[in-house]
């Protein structure tokens, strides 16, 4: 359908306005001369407004006559009318097509580099690759070997396990999937000790192996030997046997953090009061046209960018920035003491659960408070009793 609208447009078609008391004969006889005929809404009884092309609108003249209808033009449509309209301003019609091949042209090179599903790789370094390889913006379309490129980016770029280049409009897309990092292996033919990682109570001690130092119940200080890779044979104390100290240590710990919250509490705020900045960016050259916030302290900028495009995926090089600068006032208000509280309350949770080792399980929570700085600040302190697991291998430093 939508070609078909192109086409009619290119060729040129006129609306008209037939009137009479035949138009059934008239839309028959036009069947008939293969004229075709589109969009034919009758809005009276003896009138109704259609579309024709240019060449069936000269042909139709004669059954107009013949069916005693009066035929009137509403509107023209097309590239020849506007070809005819302007064929005496001959810089305007060579402005065009010089318009028109430019775009054209600019339409054959790569402008545009997006690359998605990283995470963890940096993309610079996925863009300075594919620059090295002749992908980059300004480049002629088709004008690169995927085929070649992509096995090398694999070999050379860590933390890749597959990508894909496609080429779409003036953009290139490169779809990248991360590799999963791979688990830690712990060669158990390499001697060790276990020490503490943290103060603590020993809750469980499982070792599998190596000679164990402390039993549940004993409080242990950090960096304190847990179980030893040395065993030493009872009958010979000469006799020195090193093994790879394995095992599972679950203590009692505790951890704590702390967050002072004023009763004088300042807020930040966004007002509707904001200035615009405005910049270019051709082919990465950046250009101020102009600028914003110069009577600003503060302010909170949104930034939005608009690439010139013919139309989707054909993205040229020119891309206008448009930065949003709102003001930002601060303003004082109080807060009660309980409200102090909660806020600190909240904030030094959020503190101290960041401390935790991963898989620690959380026992008990513990929060105090106190009235400092002559009682205008209350702070409180998470105390988080936790079980986790202390243990952690260092090697045996042999003499």
């Amino acid at each position: 359908m939508l070609l078909l609208r192109l086409w009619n447009y290119f060729r040129g078609y006129v609306i008209i306005n037939v009137n009479g008391l035949f138009i059934e004969k008239f839309i028959n006889l036009c069947a008939n001369k293969s004229i075709y005929l589109w969009d034919i809404k009758r809005d009276k009884r003896n009138n109704m407004i259609l579309k024709v092309s240019i060449k069936g609108f000269f042909v139709m003249h004669g059954i107009a006559k013949k069916t005693r209808c009066s035929v009137t033009i509403v509107r023209k449509v097309g590239i020849p009318f506007i070809l005819h309209r302007y064929r005496k301003r001959k810089t305007f019609v060579i402005g065009f097509v010089c318009f028109i091949a430019i775009i054209y042209f600019l339409s054959s090179f790569i402008w545009v580099i997006e690359i998605n599903g990283i995470k963890n790789v940096s993309s610079q370094q996925i863009i300075d690759f594919l620059a090295e390889n002749g992908i980059k913006p300004g480049i002629i379309k088709y004008r690169f070997d995927k085929d070649t490129i992509i096995p090398n980016m694999l070999i050379k770029i860590d933390g890749i396990s597959w990508v894909d280049i496609s080429q779409i409009g003036t953009k290139v897309i490169v779809d990248v999937v991360e590799r999963v990092p791979k688990p830690e292996i712990i060669d158990k033919s390499i001697p060790c000790n276990i020490y503490s990682n943290s103060d603590g109570v020993i809750k469980q001690m499982i070792a599998r192996n190596g000679n164990a130092l402390v039993r549940e119940g004993d409080v242990v200080r950090k960096w304190q030997m847990l179980v030893s890779g040395i065993i030493e044979n009872k009958f010979n104390p000469t006799e020195i046997r090193y093994v790879h100290a394995d095992g599972e240590v679950l203590a009692t710990t505790w951890h704590q953090d702390s967050t002072d919250v004023n009763l004088t509490q300042t807020k930040r705020e966004r007002t509707n009061e904001y200035s615009l900045g405005y910049c270019l960016n051709i082919f990465s050259n950046y250009y101020n046209i102009l600028k914003g916030k110069s009577t600003y302290n503060d302010f909170d900028l949104e930034e939005k960018k608009i690439r010139l495009s013919l139309w989707k995926n054909y993205e040229l090089p020119i891309e206008l920035i448009i930065n949003k600068y709102y003001k930002i006032v601060y303003n004082e208000y109080n807060v009660t003491e309980e409200q102090a509280k909660e806020m600190a309350k909240s904030s030094a949770l959020e503190k101290v659960n960041k401390l935790l080792p991963e898989g620690t399980q959380v026992a008990n929570t513990n929060i105090e408070y106190e009235l400092i700085n002559e009682n205008k600040t209350v702070r409180a302190t998470a105390i988080l009793e936790c079980i986790e697991n202390i243990g952690y291998k260092d090697k045996i430093a042999k003499d």
